[in-house]
């Protein structure tokens, strides 16, 4: 739906990573605000632009069908899943279920644990039915960064058996900041592209199956041996290649001028 969209834009250092190291920076608080605070601005705008539109639709969360958010963390989806809630109830003077927290001014709502927890709780049946299904895939491998929303709506596509002609809310957020809140619908197609043929060929719950698993203490070496190698050059990463997927591509080498050579397991 391409006129389904709505975008917001910060310049804020609320997670930021510098030349210097492999690992991020982060202000937790100010990221966590930063994105509820974009939550809030790209539903009010794309509320705005469809109201402003010659459409008879009064643009709410019960519009869409689905969710597929950016997702550092579940529990962050579920405080900005309960935004969206706080934009409708909030512009709905006959609605009394903020009556609590009507002396909150806007920058506190974004802040009061108490709303917080009030929103999540008036939302979780909604979210349950709206997200559950795109959430579930990220819950198991963590962020993907710049993929997450993308995974999601895979996560969504392999998780709910039927999905066409549906409406699918996509939030897509990256620090710094920008933010996008877009519409997708879906449509029933008999080629290759269908979603059928997606959820068959992907076999995204298969594949999180087969995982193997490591432990915490190979889990750390290798990213402390990851966190040594940043930045250097000339040189082939040592380690077993025995884990990587038939297929899949992996590093070979890095020569003196950064050049990077890939190979593919066979």
């Amino acid at each position: 739906e391409s006129r389904m969209r709505s975008s917001h834009v910060m310049d804020v250092y609320d997670f930021y990573k510098p030349h210097h190291s492999e690992y991020a920076e982060v202000d937790g608080a100010c990221s966590q605000n930063c994105y509820l605070r974009s939550v809030d601005a790209c539903f009010n705008g794309l509320k705005a632009k469809v109201s402003k539109s010659q459409s008879e639709e009064q643009l709410s969360i019960d519009s869409f069908d689905y969710f597929s958010f950016h997702s550092p963390y579940n529990k962050l989806v579920q405080k900005g899943f309960g935004r969206l809630l706080y934009c409708d109830l909030a512009a709905n003077k006959s609605d009394s279920s903020l009556s609590d927290f009507e002396a909150l001014s806007y920058e506190e709502s974004l802040e009061s644990k108490g709303l917080d927890a009030h929103l999540r709780k008036l939302a979780a049946e909604k979210f349950t039915n709206k997200m559950s299904a795109s959430s579930a895939t990220s819950i198991e491998v963590g962020n993907t960064y710049t993929g997450a929303v993308f995974l999601n709506l895979l996560s969504l596509l392999c998780n709910e058996t039927d999905v066409t002609n549906k409406r699918i809310g996509m939030f897509s957020y990256g620090s710094g900041s920008v933010a996008t809140l877009y519409s997708l619908k879906t449509r029933q197609t008999n080629n290759e592209f269908s979603t059928n043929r997606i959820r068959e060929v992907v076999d995204l719950n298969g594949r999180l199956s087969a995982r193997t698993a490591t432990s915490v203490e190979d889990f750390s070496t290798a990213m402390n041996l990851r966190a040594d190698r940043y930045g250097k050059c000339d040189y082939e990463p040592s380690g077993s290649i025995g884990n990587i997927s038939q297929g899949a591509y992996y590093l070979a080498s890095i020569n003196n001028k950064h050049h990077r050579t890939y190979s593919r397991a066979v």
